[in-house]
């Protein structure tokens, strides 16, 4: 067991330039030996250089080191490391008995392996000692469903066999172009080592011992099937020697699993005229237990020659480590998972040296639901440190420990500190433990907005704003003192919701009543000891006494599983396995690049980015739905347009959920009514469907400071964009014409995903009124409540993808953006990631004191086109008390 400490979830990571570049250099060298390819098969090694038999080695479905001696192609489809050591053995020493240690790994995000056999081989030859065989494999994963491998073998020993210093080469392909489907290619022994003298002059020795007098190329085929998706496979294979006395071998493998990773796994070989003038036939057998996960052993009766009188019999043996698949355990201990939660935000830029983006909350998410499909996990143990929640978010949390708890596990939340929406997500947990310096901060909810129209008087400046919509209250903090009637009635509706939600949560999972539960917030905040005398908690520990509350629930017949140990095994499943494509929206809507904004810490999207990842997942054949996650405010009308008509032309041809996170709103909300469906939480804020412009005059300021202005126009209304005049009569009526189209675009956008809604009563929900989850619902501008992992169910559902056929996959990510300024580079200079520099410039500016959520607060806007219509949502948050 583990302290608590930091984790990080990670994800499947994009291909890299460089591995481009290799595995076209790769290509274009095989192509070379193409034309050498033809049939191969799972055979009795009868080459000398083909060393040990093995039961699960074959030329079609064989991965990692159990296919490094038959089809070099299989490693690329190996783990990132694996070790393994097997002996064969029968009752005479014969060539192909002994014992191999293999060692394999994967580089360059396990697209290119490589992998390492040292085998010690029986001689037939007494007092000659052994034959030393080392083996180099080199492979390629070219994509999902294809493989190129390469091999060398140099034997060493047996001279009088003409084994010394004997060198090979084998080259290999694997496809697996269906999931049910596989096919495998290589040719063996390809530079014909028997052209060296001192084989030729061992050939009669080798006759005499029956042992075959050539080692000349073989082309090898093998298919494979899994005709019950991966309980059983079958494989066939042959092989056809190019000339020399080694004959045709045709093969079966049958594979069973039987418990878990256990299969029951025969292997049949018909080798034909073995012995040389004699007309005779041999078959051998192999058949055996062999645990197919992580930590696999086999063992196997081995018969190389049922053909002859007194067949020859033995055994093979094995034991290996991956570095993934899955474990089992005869005994079924009791699960415990150690979840810490210290990251949770949509979606993280790639810092200096990263290629990824991170969807922290997607990556929580889905791993909560592997958790819940284990069995043998009784306990989870989560940890929620400082978190940068959204309510939204924090519903997401409660539903998905609710769906632990309906799977029949436990889970137990510790907060070494807690706010209220940190409470709100540990108080679903079945029991709530603090360590004794904890502070427990449920003071309530709170939303507060600022008016700066005062300040801009004194400055000299002038905002001028056209809202289209009673209730499109963003501009009103640069020309009001105070909210308007209309603001101040969304305002206490989105927050009577989230506090009321709030209250439930408590009087739902405590043994305390609602009204007791306001009260208790209304006395906050609390230390650790005196939440536990409140009820708010169930107990005062140090961390590591959970070991002692497990032993005394569970007995000694448990382990901890620390997190981030994703409960997913490698893909060991053929072809390119069927996606969910999830695609972001975070942050403010731009027209044109992707491009951060420093003093929030967090992405924008921009048009251009978006709308070529969404036609990268139309255009992917392998994905077949679209989820779009959406946690922004809105921001241009133009861009949120076009990335609205990309999304309505994706949605023809694919299936396209939208899933709300915390925010959803105005050109939030513009796109999400591209989709087929729209998923929220209650607390998620959308709607806002209305659109304003502005700009700042500051004309005034300048005549303060002393600076004279002279300007010349052609056209009436030449100035309309700038900052140094205010807007005429004329300019303003031009001005209102342009956003009242605009906004009518914007209502028919709606209507055209919103079939269940008029145009009149989508516009009777307008005007620019927010609305939470929960309304929305209510009103038919949201189809279900729930959040990012029913989103996905439901996009699969539409694909008709049952659970466990598909990956979820992020797209739109794969140029990496410079999200700090050369400044910033040099201010801190030993930033590993961009968002640990954005979080340090924003720790810089909190010294400013009450100016920094001010600043905060008019950045988006300021940062957005002045004059040009914008659908953003008012720059307001509902928070904690602070």
């Amino acid at each position: 067991m583990r302290e608590f400490g930091v984790c990080k979830a990670k994800q499947t990571r994009l291909r890299s330039g460089r591995i481009a570049l290799l595995k076209e250099g790769f290509v274009k060298s095989s192509v070379v030996f193409a034309s050498l390819l033809g049939l191969s098969g799972i055979s009795w090694a009868i080459s000398p250089t083909q060393g040990i038999v093995q039961p699960d080695s074959d030329r079609a479905t064989g991965f990692g080191l159990s296919a490094f001696e038959d089809n070099p192609a299989g490693l690329g489809f190996g783990h990132a490391f694996e070790l393994s050591y097997s002996y064969a053995g029968t009752q005479d020493d014969q060539l192909h008995e002994g014992h191999a240690l293999q060692l394999g790994f994967g580089l360059f995000e396990n697209s290119y392996h490589t992998a390492l056999g040292l085998q010690f081989l029986e001689s037939p030859v007494k007092d000659t000692g052994p034959i030393w065989k080392f083996s180099l494999g080199q492979a390629i994963a070219l994509s999902e469903s294809l493989s190129w491998g390469f091999n060398w073998h140099r034997l060493s020993g047996a001279t009088s066999l003409g084994y010394h210093k004997l060198s090979s080469f084998d080259l290999g392909f694997l496809a697996r172009p269906a999931q049910w489907l596989a096919l495998g290619a290589a040719v063996t022994d390809l530079n014909n080592p028997d052209s060296q003298k001192s084989w030729k002059e061992s050939t009669a020795l080798r006759r005499e011992l029956h042992l075959s007098t050539t080692a000349r190329r073989a082309y090898q085929l093998g298919l494979g099937f899994k005709p019950l998706e991966d309980r059983l496979m079958l494989h066939l294979s042959a092989r056809l020697p190019e000339k020399g006395d080694e004959h045709n071998s045709y093969g079966a493998t049958l594979q069973l699993r039987l418990y878990k990773g256990l299969a029951l796994t025969a292997r049949y070989e018909l080798q034909l005229d073995v012995v040389e003038n004699e007309g005779r036939n041999n078959h051998a057998l192999m058949v055996g237990l062999m645990d197919t996960g992580r930590f696999g052993a086999g063992l196997f009766g081995f018969f190389p020659s049922l053909a002859e009188s007194g067949a020859k019999k033995g055994l093979y043996a094995t034991a290996r480590y991956r570095s993934g698949g899955p474990v089992w355990h005869f005994d079924d201990p009791v699960e415990v998972v150690e979840f810490p939660i210290l990251e949770a935000s949509e979606l993280e830029a790639p810092g200096f040296l990263e290629s990824d983006y991170h969807p922290h909350f997607l990556n929580l998410v889905l791993d909560l639901q592997a958790i819940a499909q284990r069995d043998n996990v009784k306990l989870v143990v989560m940890g929620l440190a400082d978190l940068d929640l959204s309510w939204g978010q924090v519903e997401e949390l409660r539903d998905a420990i609710l769906a632990l708890q309906q799977r029949g596990k436990r889970v137990y939340a510790y907060l070494p500190s807690a706010d209220s929406k940190l409470y709100a997500v540990a108080v679903a947990a079945d029991r709530i433990y603090m360590p004794p310096t904890a502070n427990l901060q449920l003071t309530g909810v709170r939303q507060q907005h600022f008016y700066i129209a005062e300040l801009l008087q004194k400055l000299g400046i002038r905002a001028e704003f056209i809202a289209i919509g009673d209730y499109k209250s963003a501009p009103e903090m640069f020309t009001q003192t105070e909210p308007s009637k209309a603001a101040r009635e969304v305002d206490k509706a989105l927050l009577d919701g989230v506090y009321g939600r709030l209250l439930d949560a408590i009087a739902q999972s405590r043994p305390i009543s609602r009204n007791e539960a306001a009260d208790l917030i209304d006395r906050g905040p609390y230390s650790a000891l005196s939440a536990q005398k409140a009820r708010l908690i169930d107990e005062v520990i140090q961390y590591d006494h959970f070991e002692q509350i497990v032993k005394d629930e569970y007995g000694r017949n448990f382990r901890f599983i620390s997190w981030p140990r994703r409960y997913e095994a490698d893909d060991e499943r053929w072809g390119r396995v069927p996606r969910v494509g999830l695609l972001y929206a975070v942050g403010n809507i731009l027209d044109g690049e992707t491009d951060p904004h420093p003093l929030s810490g967090s992405l924008n999207t921009g048009s251009q980015n978006f709308i070529r990842a969404a036609r990268q997942l139309a255009g992917d054949s392998s994905v077949k739905a679209v989820v779009l996650r959406i946690d922004s405010p809105g921001g241009s009308v133009s861009a949120s347009d076009l990335m609205w008509n990309e999304l309505s032309q994706l949605a023809q041809k694919k299936p396209l959920i939208v899933s709300m996170g915390g925010t959803a709103a105005s050109g939030g909300y513009y796109i999400a009514s591209a989709g087929h469906e729209i998923y929220a939480e209650p607390s998620t804020i959308t709607g806002s469907i209305g659109i304003f412009a502005g700009k700042f005059d500051v004309s005034g300021l300048l005549q303060k400071l002393g600076v004279s202005i002279s300007t010349e126009d052609r056209g009436a209304q030449a100035g309309v964009m700038s900052s140094l005049q205010g807007w005429s009569e004329n300019e303003k009526t031009a001005l209102r014409q342009m956003l009242e189209e605009n906004y009518q675009l914007f209502l028919e956008r709606v209507q055209h995903g919103r079939r269940n809604l008029t145009l009149e009563k989508i516009r009777e929900l307008a005007g620019g009124r927010v609305w939470s989850g929960q309304e929305a619902y209510d009103r038919g501008l949201v189809d279900h409540l729930g959040g990012l992992s029913q989103a996905i169910r439901a996009a699969a559902d539409k694909a008709h993808l049952k659970s466990g056929d598909y990956k979820v996959e992020l797209y739109g990510f794969d140029e990496d953006l410079n999200l700090l300024p050369n400044v910033m580079k040099s201010i801190l200079p030993n930033a590993h990631s961009a968002r640990t520099a954005e979080l340090s410039l924003q720790k810089m500016l909190q010294g400013l004191g009450p100016l920094f959520p001010l600043l905060a607060a008019v950045q988006p806007l300021l940062a957005l086109p002045q004059s040009r219509p914008l659908a953003l949502l008012p720059l307001a948050q509902i928070s904690l008390y602070e």
